[in-house]
């Protein structure tokens, strides 16, 4: 399955206080190159009504100090890719901070895992970091939108992160796409993805089954037939298209020209 390509979301500035770009968000993290030393900035922001934040500092702050985000999309972390992050944090230092929020005594992460985790590798005690007053719905939003920027969530993943939005924060799969800068259609298909029989999750986050594919299975209803199925069509390496013929064959059995799948109904037609 194709990786997916990054697609720019709302920034800081909009999931915090309401407003502003993600490219504004990015120049303000990353206008430093280079090692990054200590210090503390304090920056006031405008007063608005429903306005989650006023100031935020950048800081040197204890990795030990770092509890998890619960809203974090990734279920699994890429060590390899940690390892190679860490190499390069240690050649060329951190160029752009984590970003985290005040949790009682401790910094709770919003964004930025890995770069934590490979400083946590390193042995280095201390990390860069930006820390917010930002929400819960913020935090859960900018977590989701790293993520999607960064590297590619698996489709599972990215739908359980706008499943979480929905049901966690009651908002309509249009906020969510307004939130995260993607098309309400995006949003729906993958939430209909989480209709996947259990183990068909599981083969689709780990690439053993495409999104093609899965989508073409969401025609059968019947979880155990979908499930026979999409492992048959693994097991023989279906395309998407024959996958669609064997669907349209399973779902029409008394249909005498199986070559024609027009009738079949795409669950996810126009899918990107």
């Amino acid at each position: 399955m194709a990786k997916p390509k990054s697609r720019l979301g709302r920034g800081l500035g909009g999931l915090i206080s309401g407003g502003g770009s993600i490219g504004q968000a990015s120049a303000k993290l990353t206008s430093e190159k280079g090692i990054l030393k200590s210090r503390t900035t304090k920056k006031p922001s405008k007063e608005k009504k429903g306005s989650s934040t006023s100031t935020d500092e950048l800081m040197e702050i204890a990795t030990s100090g770092v509890v998890p985000n619960p809203y974090q999309p990734r279920k699994s972390m890429d060590s390899k890719a940690i390892d190679e992050l860490a190499a390069s944090i240690k050649a060329e230092g951190l160029l752009q901070p984590i970003v985290v929020r005040k949790s009682g005594e401790v910094f709770e992460l919003v964004a930025g895992e890995r770069r934590l985790r490979a400083h946590q590798k390193l042995g280095r005690k201390k990390v860069l970091a930006r820390i917010l007053q930002a929400t819960d719905l913020s935090s859960a939003s900018l977590s989701l939108i790293e993520n999607l920027q960064r590297e590619g969530l698996n489709p599972i993943e990215e739908a359980l992160g706008y499943h979480s939005l929905v049901n966690d924060f009651n908002l309509t799969q249009t906020k969510v796409a307004e939130r995260v800068g993607k098309s309400r259609v995006h949003i729906t298909n993958l939430l209909r993805l989480l209709k996947l029989h259990e183990e068909l999750k599981v083969l689709l986050s780990e690439g053993k089954l495409s999104t093609g594919h899965a989508k073409v299975l969401l025609g059968i209803e019947d979880l155990n037939d979908q499930l026979k199925i999409g492992k048959q069509a693994i097991a023989e390496g279906w395309t998407v298209r024959h996958c669609e013929k064997e669907v349209y064959s399973f779902l029409n059995p008394s249909s005498s020209n199986h070559s024609k799948i027009s009738g079949f109904a795409n669950p996810f037609s126009g899918m990107a």
